[in-house]
């Protein structure tokens, strides 16, 4: 809400990529303050409850997959 009384998301929605989502709780609120909210985790139980229970779109990633640096 503060950032779209500073005018951000005026021209354009607002667009978040949270990384280590979680269950999603984070996305759940960008997305009742209408900005458009993605996620990634490594924890497939996380990623089952923030797709399922939450439909919010959070999608797994392998932690053997990120950089190690």
């Amino acid at each position: 809400a503060e950032a779209h009384a500073h005018g951000l998301g005026k021209d354009r929605p607002l667009r978040v990529l949270d990384v280590g989502a979680g269950h999603g709780f984070f996305l759940e609120e960008c997305r009742k303050l209408g900005i458009d909210a993605r996620g990634i985790e490594t924890s497939p139980e996380a990623v089952k409850y923030a797709t399922e229970t939450l439909k919010q779109d959070v999608r797994p990633i392998a932690l053997e997959s990120l950089p190690a640096d």
